[in-house]
């Protein structure tokens, strides 16, 4: 107990800094789920962005006028929006992949081989879950301070000023990841719907000439 007063005594703490650093913690895991939420809507219009696209193409193509020209115009367009749909889709799910909070890898992918997951090696390192060394009290609090030291890979967390301001800076990182990925699918996303737009007009008009 005296080790603890002295070493908070010893290392005074920016009450107002400390305040501000949890508080922002706060609000960026809330940004973090908005950014996921934005992705799971996201997704969801995809579908049926492709689903209107699949049907117009079906029901547009065959009464196209029989110039060359305007086919190979309405399939380009048709092409594209499946391209940015693609892109779209890539991002999306690549801002919703789990990320690393804590340790070393803050920010990493948690699969190592994304594209072939059978390849991963026990990617959310389970074994570092395992409590069968646990027999005693004094063991389960050396295990968890264990932890609480690799939460940081530079500073060691001795107080809670440390570990909001950790845990802050590594919500930051994850945030940016995800907010990133995010814009570039919603940027991909609003190429795809201007897309299927012009595939809707080009079908229109090319039907009538």
């Amino acid at each position: 107990m005296q080790e603890e007063t002295d070493r908070d005594t010893a290392e005074p703490v920016d009450q107002p800094t400390l305040a501000i650093a949890r508080d922002e913690g706060d609000e960026t895991f809330q940004s973090i789920a908005n950014l996921d939420n934005i992705g799971d809507t996201a997704i969801v219009g995809i579908t049926f962005l492709l689903a209107a696209l699949g049907t117009w193409v079906t029901f547009a193509y065959p009464r196209l006028s029989e110039t060359p020209g305007v086919r190979a115009g309405f399939i380009l367009l048709a092409l594209a929006s499946v391209a940015a749909t693609l892109a779209s889709m890539y991002y999306l799910v690549d801002s919703l992949a789990p990320r690393r909070f804590y340790g070393d890898g803050v920010g990493d992918r948690f699969l190592d081989h994304k594209w072939l997951p059978w390849l991963n090696d026990d990617p959310t390192d389970l074994d570092r879950f395992s409590r069968t060394e646990i027999d005693s009290p004094a063991d389960l609090r050396a295990a968890v301070e264990v932890w609480i030291d690799e939460y940081d890979e530079d500073t060691t967390i001795d107080s809670e000023a440390a570990f909001q301001y950790s845990r802050l800076l590594n919500y930051k990182l994850v945030a940016r990841h995800k907010a990133r990925n995010t814009a570039y699918g919603m940027a991909f996303l609003r190429l795809a719907v201007v897309c299927l737009g012009l595939v809707i007009t080009v079908g229109i008009l090319g039907g009538v000439l």
